[in-house]
């Protein structure tokens, strides 16, 4: 009787926590649709790509920048903070904060597009950020604002975007003429592009440009070589600029146009970046300058020179000093360990000659408590200065903008993270707790996540451990003791699961863990804790449920582990 009724209570433990797991997930609309409330956003402080930024190179303090997942926004000098451009898209659309590229037209400041996608259209339907017959807009497409970003329309392109995909942070595929705002060109991420004659009311085909294969992923991500579209200014004809260059990834070079995208030749030849991230001209069209996956380039008098300033790796960001165009910046994607932080950004002169290393003299001022020192040139996706003031350098990365407001102070550079107002973190669940604890604790993508006292203001600090985890997948707390916190965790990789004993200021890996049949821990999925604390052992009662695994409960807080009988398998 006692192994029967062991084995009962067992199954019933794990059948209880089960539907408690399930019940966690369930839409609670119905139960709070009589209920009147007014939702705000909680405060971050950024946390997600931002992977490009654009000036409008006729009204001084009118800046974009683009993110991955968090949509558009623009700069509000007066108040020093971001403006969210997106927040008018509904669940239903929720594809279009993903931003592939961004434009302005340089001869009207109320005029800005945008490569809307965060994923290609099927994906987009497959994971419910677009819904057929309930979307207000396509799934991608280039949207327009004559409003600087209030208000956006469909331009009926409906070409694939991937904001959220490879190469998303190498220039902008999209470009209007800068002598003429009726002409915008944009690439499309299966590496076509596409023309308008009439700000985007209709768009055709350059079929003159050459076919560039499409390559994918495992998770139907498409790499969009074709990235970047810059227009010499000082090509006008008739009215409109006539040569255009293109930068394609994956080992295509750099092509050129001078009749408006309808011929093209590629003239990397030998001595060009095969793989070009980012390209800038001079105001006279004479110096093309290049970052790419093997350095820097500078293309003059048909001729190709490397000026790479430091090591042969991959560069991102460049950008050329509008009031004096022997000055360059350019932005070195990893750090002096090979890794994608502490990136380096270098100074020129004299057109690439000499370099000087901006990061040696950097200083940063964080306004982010949270925020680790590796947010810090972290995969530097762009550089870009001012071109009303030339001492003003802004930088975009994985974690957010920094800007210097004088970039030849002697001695050392300032740099500033202002974010206040960007929000682009990915949250995958949140947690309250009573009274007496924090207001909130939420887990999210990338950061691992964080904790409130006050939801009106950033994080009190980062749940995190010496342990990496990356992302948190689910949490929970004990009812009885608060203070204790379980988290699923992990990128990608085995286990890491955890606990905290003191509302997640401090984290302890469980000591064991199931294991596959190869040996390796199984791969992190739910958690859900009890609410009281066992007697005999003086903990709560922790539930796992590994991906595609039954589930296992421990009593001792993950030194030992008994799985559950009787469940449904490969939950």
């Amino acid at each position: 009787m006692e192994e029967l009724f062991v084995k009962k209570s067992k199954k019933l433990m794990c059948i209880i926590s089960l539907l408690l797991t399930m019940f966690s997930c369930v839409n609670m609309q119905s139960v709070f649709a009589e209920e009147d409330y007014t939702w705000d956003s909680v405060p971050y402080g950024g946390g997600g790509y931002v992977t490009g930024l654009v000036f409008h190179p006729q009204e001084e303090n009118l800046v974009y920048i683009r993110t991955d997942i968090g949509g558009a926004y623009r700069w509000d000098q007066e108040r020093n903070r971001w403006i969210a451009l997106c927040d008018m898209f509904s669940l239903n659309d929720a594809n279009l904060y993903g931003v592939d590229g961004l434009a302005v037209d340089p001869t009207d400041s109320n005029t800005v597009y945008i490569c809307a996608g965060k994923y290609r259209s099927n994906k987009a339907v497959d994971y419910g950020m677009h819904i057929e017959g309930k979307s207000e807009y396509p799934a991608c497409d280039v949207l327009k604002s004559t409003d600087r970003g209030n208000t956006w329309e469909a331009t009926g392109l409906k070409v694939e975007f991937n904001g959220n995909g490879p190469n998303r942070n190498f220039g902008e595929c999209i470009a209007v003429d800068p002598k003429n705002g009726n002409n915008v060109y944009v690439f499309s991420r299966d590496n076509e592009l596409y023309y308008s004659p009439d700000a985007a009311e209709n768009w055709e085909k350059l079929n003159g440009f050459p076919n560039i294969p499409v390559l994918g992923n495992e998770n139907g991500e498409q790499a969009g070589y074709a990235r970047n579209i810059v227009i010499d200014e000082a090509s006008e004809k008739n009215g409109s600029c006539n040569r255009i260059f293109a930068g394609v990834y994956g080992g295509y070079g750099v092509y050129e146009s001078n009749d408006m995208g309808k011929t093209w030749v590629n003239i990397t030849g030998e001595d060009g970046p095969k793989s070009p991230t980012s390209m800038k001209l001079s105001n006279d069209g004479k110096s093309l300058y290049v970052a790419a996956s093997n350095g820097v380039y500078l293309y003059r008098n048909s001729e190709w020179k490397n000026i790479t300033p430091s090591t042969a790796v991959q560069y991102n960001g460049i950008d050329i000093d509008k009031n004096d165009n022997n000055i360059i910046y350019v932005s070195r994607t990893v750090g002096d360990d090979g890794r994608l932080f502490h990136g380096h950004i270098f100074k020129t002169k004299d057109g690439g000659e000499t370099w000087e290393d901006l990061y040696a003299s950097a200083k940063r001022m964080n306004t982010i408590s949270w925020w680790p020192d590796r947010n810090f040139f972290a995969n530097t996706s762009s550089v870009s200065v001012n071109p009303f003031n030339s001492s003003e350098v802004w930088i975009t990365d994985w974690y957010g903008v920094w800007k210097t407001p004088d970039v030849n102070q002697e001695s050392q550079t300032i740099w500033r993270n202002d974010i206040e107002g960007l929000e682009n973190t990915v949250a995958f669940c949140a947690i309250s707790f009573p009274e007496g604890g924090p207001k909130l604790m939420v887990g999210n993508a990338d950061n691992d996540g964080a904790v409130w006292s006050d939801i009106n203001e950033y994080p009190d600090y980062r749940i995190t451990g010496s342990f990496d985890t990356t992302d948190t997948n689910e949490l929970d707390f004990c009812e009885e003791s608060p203070n204790i916190v379980v988290r699923a965790s992990g990128n990608g990789t085995y286990g890491r699961y955890a606990y905290s004993m003191d509302y997640g200021k401090t984290w302890t890996q469980f000591s064991n863990f199931p294991k596959d049949d190869k040996g390796n821990n199984l791969l992190s999925g739910r958690v859900s804790i009890s609410a009281g604390i066992n007697k005999d052992t003086g903990y709560p009662t922790v539930f796992i449920m590994p991906v595609k695994s039954g589930g296992y409960y421990s009593t001792d807080m993950g030194k030992t582990w008994n799985e559950c009988e009787g469940e449904p398998e490969n939950l």
